[in-house]
């Protein structure tokens, strides 16, 4: 029973840490596709719609087997994670995406201190050492300077974290059985529909135009969506949505890893040392 328990933690372990290393590229890639003259919604919209394109067939069986849940689950991506993804994108501009990104990464305190406080999940010492230091390793890893003190940026930025924070919180439960591949094809059904009809209703959704556009869209819907989504939902069964949030810190690392090696951007000492104090939080929640 005991190996059976550390083989479930271990493959949990993995799953969240493979999810938030590819959510790490999203960024990468959405910055190509804005480099390439396409609109942050247009982006969204294709980004999901070909996500669920993808999915929906290769998940037909999961789905129809869940059908009853179908709307709750389309509902979850229709306005859980479209909210997060929209609020955080207008952050950006703002207050910039280092600033944006900090705010945003507050969201594993408030999962791992209202999972704590209000569904009883264990909160141990060393969980409680690993959130300090991915907090503080997001800081030295995003910080960047200001673009302005603009309060709605800031609120912004606030705003996605609680956000995706309840998003985390209530798809863990609400959607608790089925399967991670549905999860994932339903949710990016009801974003894309959601950022479809946004982004034609704005006048900004256009059909790309040439195979580079497409190729960036489709590392966007597979690396970027697929993959990060479908082991963030297989993850939270196995150890919990606490820990999954705070491996998940592990993003802005990638994120700054790809920027170097994808972008050419350059790395700074700060980077460096937040990069490995998160990393050190990850390995105790390893060990946790």
């Amino acid at each position: 029973m005991q190996e059976k328990n550390q083989l479930k933690t271990a493959n949990g372990f993995i799953l969240a840490l493979l999810s938030g290393c590819s959510f790490g590229s999203l960024a990468i890639f959405f910055q190509l596709g804005l480099d390439q003259g396409l609109d942050r919604l247009c982006l969204l919209a294709w980004r999901f719609l070909l996500s669920s394109v993808i999915l929906l067939p290769l998940a037909f069986g999961a789905i129809r087997k869940h059908r009853q849940r179908f709307l709750l689950c389309l509902l979850v991506g229709a306005i859980g994670f479209t909210a997060e993804a929209a609020i955080f994108t207008a952050a950006i501009p703002r207050i910039g995406a280092g600033m944006s990104a900090i705010l945003l990464y507050l969201y594993p305190a408030y999962v791992t201190l209202t999972s704590a406080l209000f569904f009883k999940e264990k909160l141990s010492r060393r969980l409680i050492v690993s959130l300090l230091l991915s907090l503080l390793g997001c800081i030295l890893v995003c910080l960047t300077p200001v673009k302005s003190y603009d309060l709605v940026g800031l609120l912004l930025g606030l705003a996605s974290a609680l956000v995706y924070g309840t998003y985390l919180i209530v798809s863990s439960r609400v959607l608790k059985g089925i399967p991670a591949s549905a999860v994932t094809a339903i949710v990016s059904f009801g974003c894309s529909l959601t950022f479809f009809c946004w982004s034609t209703a704005t006048g900004v959704w256009k059909i790309p135009g040439n195979i580079a556009e497409w190729r960036n869209i489709l590392a966007l819907a597979v690396f970027g969506t697929i993959l990060p989504i479908l082991t963030l939902f297989k993850a939270i069964p196995l150890i919990g949505v606490a820990k999954v949030s705070l491996i998940s810190t592990i993003e802005p690392v990638m994120t700054v890893f790809l920027g170097w090696v994808v972008l050419e951007q350059a790395l700074t000492p700060m980077q460096l040392i937040g990069g490995a104090l998160i990393l050190t939080s990850v390995v105790l929640i390893h060990w946790d």
